[in-house]
């Protein structure tokens, strides 16, 4: 196929081929050659010399023609499984499908820089999302890239280096106490009608709630819920516990009348399920199961939860503000914000501090307000 050799070089040898391209080929460390083809000489030489130079950089050569697109396929189907959790690899797939696949999949895996990444969260802003979406799409793309820097695919981590976008943090708005005694009322011989009261009593996330079991997690002589666990993504209709989400969210909480009653009608409930169930039920000791005693399934609650929520009438939220709703309630009766980390199961007081600032604020005025009225009442 080769028609006229030009020789070799420090950096291989080129060659015009009958179809008029030209190939340049250098040796691989491992004695055997590669060759790299161009419309004209220089373009095959300089294909070359990138390679040659990805050799030296340490960069292994099979992954040139790695598109990111590929390359996130296979990394959210075999690696992240193993490194995150389940409830963690949705919105994984949803980052890559949605915003990583359609703006830059096509860019060549090695050929991917910080302007890529920072073009495809510009583009996501302009297109609608928030700054706080486009920075959770690069941290998924910062994930997956580790991987392909530890891999020598790439030498630099394109999403690492890139900035991030400016994020507007959205107040905090849970439901009032007015209204949540409301929902509660409504919710109150609903299947998941303890579930939901136990929640907003106690603030837990709700894989934490899921995960709980009788024993050895409930002691209700001494009123209390240690969090141990917490329940992962279900896999194929079967759950998992797994370990909570940080060192900080394993912790004990002490539980108040509210909280105990829908724990004492969920044991009713139990055993109505139980009957009814039969030789069907599968005893996990588990306090919120399904109605054959397995693993309840996180989205379907959620599902519900808002179904109910418009049946009464009351704004739209997430299943995720009743923890909201408990932290603002701990607030508004005196608790230190210090304190209402800890039941939260917060890494930081920053997180703590961060997620409820705007709503300290308001307390804060408040009070002031308060005190200003009440030194007016004092000077009459």
């Amino acid at each position: 196929m080769n028609t006229r050799s030009r020789g070799a070089n420090h950096s291989g040898s080129s060659y015009q081929r009958k179809d008029g391209r030209w190939e340049w080929r250098i040796s691989l460390p491992d004695g055997s050659r590669k060759s790299f083809y161009g419309a004209t000489e220089s373009e095959a030489r300089n294909k070359a010399r990138a390679a040659t130079r990805d050799l030296e950089d340490g960069i292994d050569l099979n992954a040139r023609a790695l598109t990111v697109r590929k390359f996130m396929d296979d990394w959210v189907k075999v690696i992240a499984p193993e490194r995150v959790r389940g409830s963690t690899l949705a919105p994984y797939q949803g980052h890559i499908d949605n915003h990583i696949n359609p703006r830059i999949g096509a860019v060549k895996l090695v050929n991917l820089t910080p302007i890529h990444v920072e073009e495809m969260m510009a583009g996501m802003v302009r297109d609608g999302a928030s700054g706080s979406t486009a920075n959770r799409v690069r941290a998924t793309l910062r994930n997956a890239l580790a991987s392909a820097v530890k891999w020598r695919y790439v030498n630099i981590n394109a999403a690492a280096l890139a900035d991030p976008r400016k994020e507007k943090p959205l107040p905090v708005k849970p439901l009032t106490p007015e209204q949540m005694e409301s929902f509660l009322a409504f919710t109150f011989t609903h299947r998941h009608g303890p579930l939901f009261q136990f929640t907003a009593a106690t603030g837990m996330r709700i894989g934490e709630v899921l995960g709980l079991r009788w024993t050895p997690d409930i002691d209700l002589e001494q009123g209390t819920a240690r969090i141990q666990h917490t329940l992962l993504a279900k896999d194929y209709g079967q759950g998992r516990l797994g370990e909570p989400k940080t060192d900080r969210s394993a912790r004990t909480i002490h539980l108040d009348e509210v909280a105990l009653d829908a724990l004492g009608r969920q044991r009713i409930l139990i055993d109505q399920l139980k009957s009814l169930a039969c030789d069907r039920w599968q005893d996990l000791d588990l306090v919120f199961p399904t109605t054959t005693g397995t693993y309840a399934d996180n989205s379907k609650i959620v599902k519900t939860f808002q179904q109910l929520l418009a049946k009464t009438g009351l704004p739209r939220q997430r299943l995720h503000d009743l923890r909201h709703y408990y932290a603002t309630s701990q607030l508004a009766d005196g608790a230190a914000l210090h304190d209402v980390k800890h039941l939260l199961g917060h890494s930081t007081i920053t997180l703590t501090s961060d997620t409820y600032v705007h709503w300290t604020e308001q307390m804060s005025k408040a009070a002031a307000s308060r005190a200003n009225q009440a030194r007016k009442k004092g000077g009459k």
